[in-house]
């Protein structure tokens, strides 16, 4: 994902406005996470970065809701087949005979 610049006047510190901009720190309390997974998303790409300046980054509350919702939904299907074997692969369900 690209680079976003916008002017410092333009952030938003309210707790639920979607286009608020949150720090690594926050972002980290958000996916409950350590700050340096969140700069490993940031950079595969995973969340774009807005650019207040050549060295300050945030990144918009409704990008990081958007992957937590992604992800979540991940984590339900991966739940749904069922647990995994010792290589990481999900096991066949055996089929019950009624």
């Amino acid at each position: 994902m690209g680079r976003i610049r916008v002017r410092a006047d333009d952030q938003s510190s309210s707790g639920t406005d979607p286009l608020a901009l949150l720090t690594i720190e926050q972002l980290a309390e958000l996916f409950e996470v350590h700050p340096r997974t969140v700069r490993r998303m940031l950079a595969r790409g995973d969340l774009a970065a807005v650019y207040l300046s050549d060295t300050t980054m945030r990144v918009r509350r409704i990008d990081a809701e958007q992957l937590l919702a992604t992800r979540s939904r991940r984590s339900s299907d991966a739940e749904s087949r069922g647990p995994r074997t010792a290589d990481g692969r999900y096991s066949r369900r055996e089929e019950s005979a009624s």
